[in-house]
């Protein structure tokens, strides 16, 4: 399997998964993180949609301006949220 083969699924599942405005999504970390989570007033909305290129020319990376439930506005990368409406 070739890398730009690998980097074709990479890109599929990205796009698969791409958040869109108006979602509801929560704030989500890895277990070292935990404390972070509380520092969120979930849930928040999505209010724009950003991309960046990735390490491979057909990987792209997503980032989001979020409005969280107290008010406050944050840029979150994908990874980090999870979407709470389908």
């Amino acid at each position: 399997m070739g890398s730009s083969r690998y980097g074709a699924i990479l890109v599929k599942a990205t796009l698969q998964e791409k958040y869109q405005v108006g979602d509801l999504v929560e704030f989500t970390s890895p277990a070292v993180f935990a404390n972070v989570r509380n520092e969120y007033a979930n849930p928040g909305i999505i209010l724009e949609v950003k991309e960046a290129s990735g390490v491979l020319q057909t990987q792209s990376t997503y980032s989001y301006i979020v409005r969280w439930n107290d008010g406050r506005t944050t840029t979150e990368w994908f990874g980090y949220l999870k979407r709470l409406n389908k």
